[in-house]
């Protein structure tokens, strides 16, 4: 199965050794340079892939743009069986790839506040936990690629955005996932997540999960040894073009 090594190695942004996450970051509105925290205005903040199966990610700022990542999660749940429940309350950004005018992807990192974490529901404790360590939390939800879509593409231009969203604006040390026991390899290969809390019912998808935790010091060291941006060590960053 394939890691994350192999994920941004098939995005054409490797194939120049030059090009770092960072500089395939593109602004449709007003820049934003270094890190804003929870207020940062995000709209318009996009990554985009080469190649010939190129994708953009963005960060969804219009109406029609969150219909239809809420579209896309409510098919591919509906597939698989699962219950979709509206999230609300919680702070985030919910980001859309396209490939042309079509979406084909989407992924929410909700950060954490005053309303807490999704996650929070059925594993408040083993958060807390991290929390009380002196962590920034994050969470990946409502994860959906079209059936069609070029997976590796899509899913590497939605994490690397995601990471670099939750690195350099919020400040995230870690990422937490609740994802169905029967996806818990691919995450653990794939990103490096590791098991936080057992088997439970979530009750938003009325399914199956477990909670995953990935250190993002961790990913931050994979990417550096892939010779890509991570942002570290209270060092700012430019998100824009």
């Amino acid at each position: 199965m394939a890691d994350i090594e192999s994920l941004f190695a098939f995005a054409p942004w490797l194939s120049d050794p030059g090009i770092s996450l960072s500089a395939l970051l593109e602004r449709r509105a007003s820049p934003m340079r270094g890190r804003a925290g929870a207020d940062a205005d995000l709209r318009g903040l996009s990554l985009v892939t080469a190649g010939q199966a190129a994708v953009r990610a963005s960060v969804a700022s219009t109406a029609d743009e969150l219909a239809a990542a809420t579209s896309l999660v409510e098919s591919r749940y509906a597939w698989r069986g699962y219950a979709v429940t509206p999230y609300a309350g919680v702070a985030g950004a919910t980001l859309v790839a396209t490939r042309g005018a079509t979406a084909v992807g989407t992924v929410t990192l909700r950060v954490d506040g005053p309303a807490g974490l999704a996650a929070d529901e059925g594993y408040r404790q083993a958060i807390d936990a991290i929390r009380r360590a002196g962590r920034q939390v994050c969470e990946l939800t409502r994860l959906a690629i079209e059936a069609d879509a070029p997976w590796q593409p899509t899913l590497g231009a939605l994490i690397g955005l995601a990471y670099l969203v939750g690195r350099a604006v919020h400040d995230v040390t870690d990422v937490f996932v609740e994802v169905n026991p029967r996806h818990e390899r691919f995450y653990e290969r794939m990103f490096g997540f590791v098991a936080a809390a057992g088997r439970r019912i979530c009750p938003r998808v009325e399914a199956p999960a477990v909670l995953l935790r990935l250190e993002l010091e961790r990913l931050d060291l994979r990417l550096r040894n892939l010779g890509l941006f991570a942002p570290v060590g209270g060092q700012s960053v430019a998100l824009a073009a």
